[in-house]
């Protein structure tokens, strides 16, 4: 296979729509896996339109650009919806486990500006939460133990307020993990989805702009 044919991931762009006019072209600095079929733009202006290309990458360069025009919505300040999200296994380094943790907004309602992720050993008290996750919907949890259980939840933050998630549990022996008899990966027997245990509260910033999802 010509290695330049090769699909390496999408580059997005994104311009203002002002009457007929466009703005300026913008890039999303961060390329998109090719695995996935959704991305995060954030930093947009509230209640604007704005025209977002998306193109293929191989090694030979981008293709054709395919585009659609979304105006973002009006900032409002407000405990977002309960956040879905999902999980996966990683391939890591012999000796440690990485799960990719996925956060996914609804399009409609309030579901939050960015997010963090918190997981523990099943049966142990205290939580390890990530960063906050502002620029992209995915975070890696790394330097797990293999062949155990571990309980992941998200937050989903909008300024002072956030909401948390369902618990999953996820099993680091290959990578499996249910919620109410549904699965992705392999089905475990027996594994239930818990109920959910807001974190303490902290603070993020205000008046953060809703993202947009594409």
């Amino acid at each position: 296979m010509d290695e330049n044919g090769v699909l390496t991931g999408y580059k997005i762009y994104y311009q203002k729509v002002t009457g007929t006019s466009l703005g300026p072209l913008q890039e999303r600095k961060k390329l998109i896996d090719p695995k996935f079929d959704r991305a995060k733009l954030a930093g947009l202006e509230p209640n604007t339109k704005y025209r977002i290309e998306i193109r293929a990458k191989t090694k030979a360069g981008e293709g054709d650009k395919y585009y659609v025009e979304q105006t973002t919505k009006s900032v409002i300040n407000a405990q977002p919806d309960t956040p879905a999200f999902e999980a996966s296994m990683l391939t890591a380094k012999e000796g440690t486990a990485h799960i990719l943790v996925r956060w996914l907004p609804a399009l409609d309602g309030h579901p939050g500006t960015h997010f963090k992720a918190w997981y523990k050993l099943k049966g142990h008290p205290k939580w390890t939460q990530t960063n906050e996750v502002t620029e992209d919907d995915y975070v890696i949890l790394t330097g797990l133990e293999p062949g155990k259980v571990y309980e992941v939840k998200i937050t989903a933050h909008d300024g002072e307020y956030f909401s948390s998630s369902d618990i999953k549990e996820v099993d680091t022996t290959n990578g499996r993990f249910t919620e109410d008899g549904s699965f992705i990966g392999q089905y475990v027997p027996g594994a239930r989805a818990l109920p959910p245990a807001p974190p303490p509260p902290e603070p993020a910033p205000r008046g953060a702009m809703p993202p947009t999802y594409v």
